[in-house]
């Protein structure tokens, strides 16, 4: 889900001209500062999109494993990395969050 309102974010930053770059549009007279917002939004929330399909590829394969039945009680230590992993970069979203939208994209 997160994946695909990051695309339709994505997809409507474009078309009002948000994206950094020789296209970029801004009226307002803190157009640099507006920018440079976008320019970490999408860096930062486009990492965590990266990392979270990552993680959703490695989820699958492990499930899979899991399944044909290569990982026992004496031996989980990679499916425990994984939730690890799992874990970390949901955090990561709580702060991306907090900075990104508690704050107010659309300022």
């Amino acid at each position: 889900m997160f994946l695909a309102i990051k695309f339709t974010e994505y997809y409507l930053h474009y078309q009002h001209h948000k994206v950094p770059g020789i296209w970029f549009e801004s009226t307002s007279p803190n157009r640099g500062a507006i920018e440079l917002f976008f320019v970490y939004y999408f860096c930062m929330t486009g990492l965590h999109a990266l990392h979270m399909i990552i993680g959703i590829t490695m989820v699958i394969i492990f499930a899979f494993r899991t399944a044909i039945g290569r990982f026992h009680a004496g031996y989980h230590t990679p499916i425990t990395i994984i939730g690890l992993y799992w874990h970390f970069v949901d955090v990561v979203w709580v702060f991306l969050f907090a900075i990104f939208y508690i704050s107010g994209l659309n300022k």
